[in-house]
């Protein structure tokens, strides 16, 4: 499982990272919001409800 939390966190982090990039703050960003295909291994993130555009 050590090495699952390495790559949720990771995808996690590009995900994150990513979004910011467009100019978008998640703003409600926990474990219920981030769904992990066990299948595929891949990462994502969800629920942007409350989220903002920040300016760049």
């Amino acid at each position: 499982m050590t090495g699952n939390r390495l790559v949720i966190t990771t995808q996690v982090d590009d995900s994150v990272q990513a979004i910011h990039n467009l100019g978008v703050l998640h703003k409600d960003l926990e474990p219920r919001n981030i769904l992990w295909n066990e299948d595929t291994g891949r990462v994502i993130v969800i629920d942007f409800e409350r989220a903002e555009e920040v300016e760049q």
